[in-house]
């Protein structure tokens, strides 16, 4: 055990002489399954054993102002943490010549990216006077002391003053403390509104650029923010992750950790709660109604749908408990919307699936080639894909010739066999859809059963690859055979359009051109947003803070 102690401590001094000290501690905890530390004060003392080499910024963006005793360890941390910012370190605040000044107290060093991180609330937030570090989420507060506040010398006063301007917390400016000190860094701004906080829940949090239901959440609690609502979500796994930390930055607060949802909606007063997909509402509809908490209901779609005989029944009686509870209920689709009228639901609003962005500019029919399939690891995805791959494909291949098939999305896990065909290629999860979009000429949908409206086919449409889908998939989007998509009713209708589109340029530019207009626009984002505001509006009253904006 001691040489191997020995061995990486020499190799942790190689990495600090080379990289610097977080190096040492990373490796050392790594090998034993320890989480990495923040910042450890052996960390800063092998950062004092090296000279202090303070920048020379002309026309600094930052002025930090450290005291005048500041260890060379702390200095030497605070100088490789700050990278990427134009910054200088003053001992006196009157020495500062940046725009904005930093109060760092005695005995802290900060983390990574923390300059970056409060500048970024300046730039969100023109109104921001003033940013602390510390808080669960980007949020305004009426008075602030902290450890470290950085300020914007034309719009907040120096320390233990009042200022006009608002004071913000950042949580992604992490600092972490070093040593005793007696003093407190206090920046007092305007008294921030009070918002009517609302509880919005779904099994986890969002990976908007994973799929189209957590796209949805995602621009939803945006909407819900900017609509005046202070929003707290509730992920069921209680896992906060980068995607949290993301919507942390958007002034969302995300639940995670050690918690009881009981205790949860009994301490805090919330005006009204939002579940998404129907499992989550099931689950958490009793402890909300023991609150007497009034919460709606938004479907991702409608599970009985999908399934047969008992089953179906189940989901069917689930479902219909739901919506007769809920004060509200939404749904991305128009036949579903009826479907939910049926089942009891008296006030049902569409709610349209959103884009990722307005997509205008694409290759050409000529510059394009092949055929793409887009899908999660849901069962219809798989059954869709695994269909025209194995029955439809090859008979597209006798008649096209090398045409590829290239499947992008989780599904590719489910069928890794398919792999094994040279003209068939699995790329997974792609953070990045746009490249594959603009590389293939036809977007293949072959859904065979399933509910709902599926984002896929409207990602597609809106990056301008022509869809040939089925009835199934062309539910609740308003397509039309032969003008927006080509919808088949069966195996040999499929075949036949998939060569047409792939085929006849003025077909595949006609129908390119009416399906990014129709997607364009009946799920704008003024479309989307105004229809989230009608349903908050139906829950609970607009705040006064929306109303007059």
């Amino acid at each position: 055990m001691a040489s191997l102690d020995l061995k990486l401590l020499r190799a942790g001094l190689r990495l600090w002489r080379e990289e610097g000290t977080a190096s040492l501690i990373r490796r050392y905890r790594e090998r034993r399954g320890l989480a990495v530390p923040r910042i450890s004060r052996l960390e800063v003392f092998f950062a004092g054993l090296r000279p202090v080499r303070l920048p020379e910024a002309k026309d600094p963006d930052v002025s930090i102002v450290v005291p005048a005793r500041t260890p060379r360890g702390i200095l030497n941390t605070i100088l490789r943490n700050s990278r990427g910012v134009n910054f200088e370190i003053v001992r006196e605040e009157r020495e500062a010549k940046g725009r904005f000044v930093v109060l760092l107290e005695q005995g802290l060093v900060p983390a990574e990216g923390w300059l970056t991180a409060m500048l970024d609330v300046f730039a969100r937030r023109p109104e921001c006077g003033a940013v602390g570090a510390g808080g669960d989420y980007v949020h305004e507060v009426e008075e602030c002391s902290g450890a470290v506040m950085m300020r914007n010398r034309a719009t907040a006063q120096p320390r233990n003053r009042e200022t006009g301007s608002s004071v913000w917390l950042q949580p992604a400016a992490r600092v972490y403390r070093v040593a005793r000190s007696q003093e407190r860094v206090v920046i007092r701004g305007k008294r921030p509104e009070t918002k009517p906080a609302i509880l919005v829940i779904d099994h986890q949090v969002p990976m908007f650029d994973r799929d189209a239901g957590s796209l949805f959440m995602t621009r939803f609690l945006s909407v819900a923010e900017a609509s005046g609502y202070h929003v707290v979500f509730w992920p069921d796994n209680l896992l906060l992750g980068q995607y949290g930390f993301a919507l942390q930055q958007e002034g969302i607060e995300v639940l995670h950790g050690r918690l009881s949802f009981e205790e949860l909606v009994r301490t805090r007063a919330f005006s009204f709660t939002v579940v998404y997909r129907s499992t989550m509402a099931a689950q958490y509809m009793p402890a909300l109604q023991s609150a007497r908490v009034p919460f709606g209901y938004i479907a991702v779609d409608l599970e009985h749908r999908r399934m047969a005989g008992e089953l179906a029944e189940s989901l069917k009686d689930r479902e219909r408990r739901i919506v007769s509870a809920a004060e509200c209920v939404g749904v991305h689709s128009a036949v579903e919307a009826e479907l939910l009228r049926e089942l009891g639901a008296e006030r049902v609003i569409e709610l349209p699936l959103p884009l990722t962005h307005p997509h205008e500019a694409s290759p050409g029919f000529e510059r394009r080639r092949n055929l793409f399939f887009l899908g999660s690891t849901h069962p219809p995805n798989v059954d869709a894909i695994r269909h025209f791959a194995e029955q439809l494909f090859p008979r597209i291949r006798e008649r096209l010739g090398d045409v590829q098939l290239t499947i992008a999305g989780n599904v590719s896990a489910a069928v890794r066999e398919l792999g094994r065909s040279p003209s068939i290629h699995l790329l997974g999860p792609v953070a990045d859809l746009a490249q594959c979009f603009d590389a293939n000429r036809v977007f293949v949908a072959p859904m065979r059963f399933g509910a709902g409206i599926k984002g896929k086919i409207l990602e597609a449409m809106n990056h301008g690859i022509p869809v040939v889908t089925t009835p199934v998939g062309a539910e609740g989007i308003g397509l039309t055979h032969g003008e927006t998509a080509m919808i088949a009713a069966d195996d040999d209708a499929f075949v036949e359009h998939v060569i047409a589109l792939y085929t006849n340029e003025a077909l595949w530019r006609k129908v390119q051109l009416a399906g990014r207009e129709l997607v364009q626009r009946a799920h704008s984002e003024d479309v989307f947003s105004e229809a989230v505001v009608r349903f908050l509006s139906c829950l609970g009253k607009q705040p006064e803070t929306a109303a007059g904006s």
